[in-house]
């Protein structure tokens, strides 16, 4: 019987960089992720007057778009 032999080629190389990265990503997830019991302080931002969550959008310097009642009768005018 034969003894096997123990060879490290790339892909193996490759296999265990890839698997260290996604070990690190999922440990630094773990560790800057919010509370689960309602504590969620780093999720929000406050601001003088109320409190706004991350994520709400907020519109400035909109300025309102006219109402077009009928797109292809407006798209015969521009033409």
């Amino acid at each position: 019987m034969k003894k096997p032999t123990m060879i490290i080629g790339k892909k193996q190389i490759i296999m265990t960089c890839l698997t260290l990265m996604l070990a690190a990503a999922v440990y630094i997830n773990y560790t800057t992720a919010p509370d689960m019991k309602g504590n969620s302080d780093t999720l929000s931002v406050s601001k003088t007057e109320d409190t706004v969550n991350y994520g709400d959008t907020e519109f400035v310097n909109a300025e309102p778009e006219p109402v077009v009642r009928d797109y292809f009768a407006q798209a015969r005018l521009d033409k």
